[in-house]
C-alpha cells in the first residue's frame, strides 16, 4: 500500500513540475494580445537642414575620393616594388599588403558613392525648396553700408543669406536679381526685403523710397 502511495505522490509531482505555471487543468490559456509596434513618422527636412547635411555629404564624399585615389596610387608601387623582389617570403609579404589595400579600396569606393548618393538627394531638396519659395510683400531701399555704400546689386533678407533673388516690380513689371548678403528687415516694419540703392533704381526711381507690392523668386 504504501509503495502505491508513492508511486501515485511522484506522479503528481511530475505532472505539477511539467505544467506550465500559466495553465491548470481543464482550462484554455489566455491568449496574449501582440504589443501594435508605433510607426516612425518621418520629419520633412527644412532648407537650413538640408543644406548641412548636403556639405556634410559632400565633404565625406571628396575625403572618400582623396583616399581611394590615395590607396589606388599606393597598389601601383606595390606591385611595381613586387616585380623587383627575389626572394618568397618578401613577394608574400607584399601580396598581403596588396589585398589589404584593395579591400581598402573597396570600403572607400561604397563611401564614396553613398556619399555621393545622398548629396544628390540634398540638392534635389534644395532645388525644389528654390523653385517653390515665392514672395509678395513690400521692397524698400537702403544703403548697404557692407559693399560700398549700396553701388553693388545686394539686398536684405531675414533667413535667405548667400541666396540670389530675383525682384519683380508689380507696377512695371521690371525685375532685378540680387545677392542675399545682409539680414533684415525687421519683422515690425512689414517689408519683406532691403534693396541697396543701386538694386533698387533698377526697377524704381530712387525717389520712391517704397515700393507696394513686389514678387520674389528665390532660387
Amino acid at each position: 500500500m504504501q509503495r502505491i502511495v508513492r508511486i501515485v505522490s511522484v506522479m503528481l509531482m511530475a505532472v505539477m513540475v511539467f505544467i506550465p505555471a500559466n495553465l491548470t487543468i481543464g482550462l484554455k490559456p489566455k491568449k496574449t494580445k501582440p504589443r501594435s509596434k508605433k510607426k516612425k513618422v518621418k520629419r520633412k527636412l527644412t532648407l537650413n537642414e538640408a543644406k548641412k547635411l548636403h556639405y556634410n555629404h559632400t565633404h565625406m564624399q571628396n575625403r572618400h575620393w582623396v583616399a581611394l585615389m590615395h590607396t589606388l596610387k599606393k597598389i601601383t608601387r606595390v606591385k611595381n616594388r613586387m616585380r623587383r623582389v627575389k626572394t618568397k617570403e618578401k613577394y608574400q609579404e607584399l601580396s598581403s599588403l596588396v589585398r589589404k589595400l584593395r579591400k581598402a579600396a573597396h570600403v572607400h569606393k561604397h563611401a564614396y558613392s553613398f556619399h555621393a548618393s545622398k548629396a544628390k538627394k540634398c540638392n534635389a531638396l534644395i532645388n525644389k525648396f528654390s523653385l517653390t519659395t515665392t514672395m509678395v510683400g513690400e521692397a524698400s531701399n537702403y544703403a548697404d553700408h557692407s559693399c560700398n555704400y549700396g553701388r553693388t546689386i545686394t539686398a536684405a533678407m531675414r533667413g535667405f543669406r548667400g541666396k540670389k533673388v530675383r525682384v519683380t516690380n508689380l507696377s512695371n513689371n521690371k525685375s532685378v536679381t540680387v545677392l542675399i548678403n545682409d539680414y533684415g528687415p525687421a519683422s515690425w516694419t512689414g517689408r519683406v526685403i532691403d534693396l541697396s540703392q543701386a538694386s533698387f533704381a533698377r526697377i524704381a526711381p530712387l525717389s520712391q523710397g517704397i515700393i507696394p507690392k513686389v514678387k520674389l523668386e528665390i532660387y
